[in-house]
């Protein structure tokens, strides 16, 4: 019998992109973009898998920095949340996601989301999550691939290997992450159809995480570790000890652990998908098929005209 599915979301970006529409005080993720949804990239994130079946309440990684954001935009939702003292990317905030899985919800499968992504026919998206958490259930690390339908450079690939077939469900061996492609190389890639955007969405336990944690990137999964250990309570949120989690590197997942581990899996993605985190990407958005029904407001709209 699977257990229950634990949502992960990571809410951490700084601002950086988007500017100055995004903000260090009020980064992408907290910004209500559309003219017809009252409601930010973080809060639609949150509400994605409300409807899921064997679901928990979410976990929630993001800065100090956004607490009141945070807190305000959960309302009075049910949520974990965990403060990072210092931003230091995907890979500490995922170790810091397993540990805390394994104290308070250890048969629970993770499922880590970015907070800046915009994910379309949500009944398909629960489908390929019942099939990522079978992969997972076999020991796999499953990643969601997405099949190009436009020219990207901004994204990563990943290469398909051998078919996996577990528990009922399909799945593909990683056989290598690609960096961000130069344009004839994303050219290709649309053609030929044989790559995969990552699409940073990971799902997995936290055994089977820690344990590739403790292979390849042991620094991280000890101080992270003590970190979470060494917490203060602020109500309703934890913070994490800034001695310890200011010392790790600030190390993308991708990096520290999935192009590295053999136990790799990429799910095919069928829901429509969009990552927002760029302006070109926030462009092609706009002026998609998905903006007929999910326009994005004036404000953006206007920011996108002034952006060339």
């Amino acid at each position: 019998m699977p257990g229950p599915i634990l949502p992960v979301i990571l809410c951490g970006g700084g601002g950086t992109r988007l500017a100055p529409l995004s903000t260090p005080e009020c980064p992408k993720q907290f910004l209500e973009l559309f003219q017809n949804n009252p409601h930010s990239l973080f809060e639609r994130t949150l509400s994605r898998l409300s409807a899921a079946p064997d679901i928990l309440p979410p976990l929630i990684i993001g800065n100090i920095q956004h607490h009141e954001l945070i807190r305000d935009q959960i309302g009075g939702a049910a949520a974990s949340v965990i403060l990072e003292p210092v931003a230091r990317n995907t890979a500490p905030a995922v170790a810091i996601a397993a540990h805390w899985a394994r104290l308070h919800v250890p048969e629970a499968t993770l499922v880590v989301m970015p907070s800046d992504h915009v994910i379309g026919d949500l009944a398909t998206f629960q489908i390929d999550l019942i099939n990522a958490r079978r992969i997972a259930n076999d020991g796999y690390i499953a990643v969601f691939g997405v099949k190009p339908d436009w020219l990207e450079t901004g994204y990563g690939y990943i290469e398909p290997g051998a078919e996996i077939e577990a528990n009922g469900a399909s799945a593909h061996y990683v056989e290598a992450f690609v960096e961000k492609p130069d344009l004839a190389t994303a050219q290709r890639y649309l053609d030929d159809q044989t790559k995969y955007w990552n699409s940073g969405i990971f799902v997995f336990s936290a055994t089977t995480m820690l344990a590739e944690f403790e292979r390849y990137a042991p620094e991280i999964v000890n101080r992270s570790a003590a970190a979470l250990q060494e917490a203060e309570a602020r109500n309703p949120a934890l913070v994490l000890a800034l001695s310890e989690y200011e010392m790790l590197d600030p190390i993308s997942l991708d990096y520290a652990i999935m192009e590295k581990t053999s136990v790799a899996a990429l799910v095919r993605f069928s829901s429509h998908w969009r990552d927002l985190g760029s302006i070109e990407a926030l462009r092609v958005f706009s002026s998609s098929t998905s903006a007929t029904t999910d326009p994005v407001s004036l404000k953006v709209q206007t920011f996108l005209d002034g952006n060339g």
